[in-house]
């Protein structure tokens, strides 16, 4: 699923119509190594320009953006307003034309997006019972 987001983002820092400032947040259940987390994704993530990689051992940072499941996107104007939060795949592990990339794409390039919000196809970053990640 990651592999997928991270192709799609690549795309859009390539384009030299767009200025974008990303971060990826990893999220490391309790207990897990730090190799859990310290994957070829991220490494690949590491490498796309405008990037900046982040380990959300707590989950702060998956709270401060509201994000609850893997694969969600916000994206913020310069002023710091929401302007897209959602999926930019159609479905689960499916990277291509969809509404998410098309908001975003549009959002970047116009200042306007069609869509504030689209769906999700992750898995959840916190467990249910106990909210923690």
């Amino acid at each position: 699923m990651l592999r997928k987001i991270y192709e799609q983002q690549f795309l859009w820092l390539r384009n030299d119509k767009m200025t974008v400032l990303s971060a990826a947040i990893g999220s490391k259940p309790p207990g897990k190594a730090d190799s859990w987390i310290h994957t070829d994704l991220w490494h690949a993530a590491s490498d796309l320009a405008g990037t900046v990689v982040i380990s959300d051992l707590g989950g702060r940072e998956a709270d401060l953006f509201r994000a609850a499941i893997s694969g969600e996107t916000v994206v913020y104007d310069a002023a710091g307003d929401l302007r897209f939060h959602g999926g930019i795949t159609g479905a689960r592990g499916h990277a291509g034309d969809n509404a998410g990339c098309s908001a975003v794409e549009s959002y970047a390039n116009t200042g306007a997006a069609p869509l504030a919000q689209t769906p999700v196809f992750g898995c959840p970053l916190f467990n249910p019972a106990s909210q923690t990640p």
